[in-house]
């Protein structure tokens, strides 16, 4: 039990303050997911963790806020001015002390700056939107055992950057960070309020980040971006969503966008889309065993070669003729833009060169027949959508765009979905 500005805590009432310092505040079930790092909790917990905080009330250490009805049950509770500058103390943060805001904490060594009580104060007037936000931290959290870690991550505070340009100071703010294979994935919790130009304002931002930061090494920019909705959105118009969000991605960050996967991921799905893109490569080193499971039995597949180490493996499918298809083989979420740039790459760099390739099989010469790009994918089908006109994108790029959905198939992980395919 330690003892520190007049007041002594047991450990388990410390951590809960610690857990409000680095998350800014959530609520009581929320508190309690997070602290018990499970995916059901019982009744006697949730109950236990509320009862401290009724206590840390009546210290004057914790606030809350009644939430209303339509967005949660219950209240938000963060530290009051006085349980943060008792944190600040438990935790020796010095004055002006700097950190990356990285959690979880590494041997409870928590990295935390030496912040002003107004900007460590969570977002009274946006509660939903950090609610959500919470949620998502929460699913990294509950979920650590079959991701077989806490996923590193860090808010918004820790996230932001500003930076001088010609045109005057622009602030980069993602609502969070995370880390998927030594990589940066920025996450951005949509709750479907923002307009197409809305939209647009928010990849500005990344597209004035690029720019701003172009003499940094790539290791120092994200990798990807991964949108995150409410798991109840899968019910309610997800793929007009999906449809909004990549239409303003691909219209404003166009010479961009190739740096970039933007990803579409509910709540309720958090940790397969982590999953997937963590274990992606280890799924495309699979394909040419999938291979023989995706084409007939009377069909011939041969895995050529992939484009690049982020590219799609290109495969040949014979079925006895003197022609043959051209597969574009790759491991795809249910919702993301990495596809289209890939296939786009595709028919800029390599359709042509293939159109006049032979290739000599066991004696047999075959030429170019056609081409199908080929989606593997472990539960979620990959959504290609078709057209863009509605958005008024460049002709070019509509066009370009389009063409994924010209010649498309898909096939999961789980044979028991997918019968053989014929040409």
């Amino acid at each position: 039990m330690a003892y520190a500005l007049g007041y002594s805590l047991a450990p388990k009432t410390e951590r809960i303050l610690k857990l409000l310092l680095c998350y800014r505040g959530m609520t009581a079930k929320q508190l309690t997911f997070i602290f018990f790092q499970t995916e059901q909790i019982t009744l006697s917990q949730e109950k236990s963790i509320y009862n401290d905080l009724a206590k840390l009330k009546k210290q004057v250490l914790v606030k809350s806020l009644r939430l209303q009805q339509n967005i949660s049950k219950g209240s938000l509770y963060y530290l009051s001015q006085a349980g943060y500058d008792y944190v600040k103390d438990l935790l020796n943060i010095e004055a002006d002390q700097t950190a990356t805001g990285w959690l979880p904490a590494d041997y409870d060594e928590y990295d935390v700056a030496d912040l002003s009580y107004d900007v460590y104060l969570p977002p009274l007037k946006q509660t939903a939107h950090h609610l959500l936000l919470i949620d998502f931290f929460k699913e990294l959290h509950t979920h650590s055992d079959e991701l077989g870690e806490t996923i590193t991550h860090r808010h918004n505070l820790y996230a932001a950057r500003k930076y001088k340009t010609q045109e005057g100071m622009i602030r980069y703010r993602p609502d969070a960070e995370i880390i998927i294979n030594n990589k940066v994935f920025t996450i951005e919790i949509d709750r479907a309020t923002e307009s197409h130009e809305q939209l647009k304002q928010k990849f500005q931002t990344y597209r004035q980040y690029f720019e701003a930061t172009a003499n940094e090494t790539d290791a120092e920019h994200p990798v990807g971006i991964l949108f995150v909705v409410e798991s109840r959105r899968r019910e309610q118009g997800i793929q007009r969503r999906w449809h909004n969000i990549l239409s303003a991605f691909y219209s404003v960050l166009r010479d961009y966008s190739h740096r970039l996967n933007l990803i579409l991921t509910t709540i309720d799905q958090v940790t397969d889309t982590i999953l997937l893109e963590r274990e992606r490569e280890f799924h495309k080193a699979k394909i040419k065993d999938h291979l023989k499971f995706y084409t007939e039995p009377n069909q011939r597949s041969f895995l050529l070669e992939n484009v690049a180490s982020d590219g799609p493996l290109f495969a040949i499918a014979i079925d006895g003729t003197e022609t043959y298809r051209l597969l574009l083989c790759d491991v795809a979420h249910e919702y993301e833009s990495s596809i289209y740039k890939k296939q786009m790459h595709f028919h800029d760099q390599h359709l042509n060169v293939y159109k006049k390739k032979q290739f000599t099989i066991q004696d047999q010469i075959v030429a170019f027949k056609d081409y199908q790009t080929v989606l593997f994918y472990p539960r979620y089908k990959p959504v290609v959508l078709n057209t863009f006109q509605a958005y008024k994108l460049d002709i070019n790029l509509t066009h370009k765009l389009s063409l994924l959905s010209d010649a498309v198939d898909y096939y999961s992980f789980d044979p028991i979905l997918n019968e053989p395919v014929t040409y």
